[in-house]
């Protein structure tokens, strides 16, 4: 998955504006499997709570395996499931599906413990029948709040996304929002340093200067979807045009994809 996060840069209407912006994103700070504190002791924890989490483990698995992810989310807790995209995690399970294939055996578990109460962290190493793998889970109150798998045989899995639905929801959402001026809410769609850069009404500027020459909006028409994978980032793009009674605008919405989810850097509206 991409390390970096450079550019985007926009010239609305023949006013160039501000959607120019340079920042980047680590891992630790976006992945959802890492989405958990350091374990520092071991956890006293009951027999029964230990059963329960490695089955857990393996119903994780085989989920996977089987492209049930519905039924896999349910295990997940509130916030895990804020930050992981459905498309996303599909291809992730598809593809430890093909490389690592059926859950064979479980090693014995080290259960640390956490800060919060009832939580803790189970490592163990599982043996599929394509390779091995080194898994981390975190538990609380008996949800998954994440996880981590690692894995020689286990790598480079993600491919681009087959179902861009997700994210067309969450453009035309934004799009919706943009033209009725609701600039709070458009923000909130964002990833954090996208909206430092729309901060101190810019974005209020932009609005405008889309919303006053496109007229009264009689459609919003998707167009196609762009996908660019290579060793520096993963992103789709999703084009759209909309038709205003005072003439046209093209938008173009930028993903990119960091752990399992798709971000939104960057819009632009010609």
């Amino acid at each position: 998955m991409s390390r970096h996060i450079p550019f985007l840069f926009g010239r609305i209407l023949g006013v160039s504006l501000a959607i120019t912006f340079l920042f980047f994103v680590t891992t630790s700070t976006l992945r959802a499997q890492d989405k958990t504190q350091e374990p520092s002791k071991l956890a006293n924890i009951d027999d029964a709570t230990k059963k329960a989490a490695i089955e857990q483990v393996r119903v994780f698995f085989d989920l996977c395996r089987s492209g049930k992810t519905d039924e896999m989310y349910s295990q997940f807790n509130d916030e895990l499931k804020k930050v992981i995209d459905p498309p996303v995690f599909s291809v992730f399970c598809r593809a430890m599906g093909s490389h690592l294939g059926k859950l064979e055996s479980i090693n014995e578990p080290v259960f640390l413990a956490m800060d919060e109460p009832k939580a803790f962290t189970l490592l163990t190493e599982v043996l599929f029948e394509k390779g091995l793998a080194q898994p981390s889970f975190a538990f609380e109150s008996g949800k998954i709040t994440g996880f981590n798998i690692n894995s020689a045989d286990f790598d480079q899995w993600f491919s681009g996304i087959d179902d861009i639905q997700f994210y067309k929801t969450k453009t035309e959402k934004f799009i919706d929002l943009f033209l009725k001026g609701d600039a709070d809410e458009v923000r909130k769609l964002c990833h954090p340093a996208l909206q430092e850069n729309i901060a101190n009404g810019r974005l209020e500027a932009m609005i405008e200067n889309v919303t006053e020459p496109l007229g009264d909006v009689r459609s919003v028409s998707f167009v196609r979807p762009l996908q660019e994978i290579n060793s520096d980032y993963e992103e789709l793009y999703l084009y759209y045009t909309i038709d205003g009674s005072l003439g046209p605008t093209n938008v173009c919405m930028t993903y990119r994809f960091v752990g399992m989810r798709g971000h939104l850097i960057g819009f632009r509206f010609e």
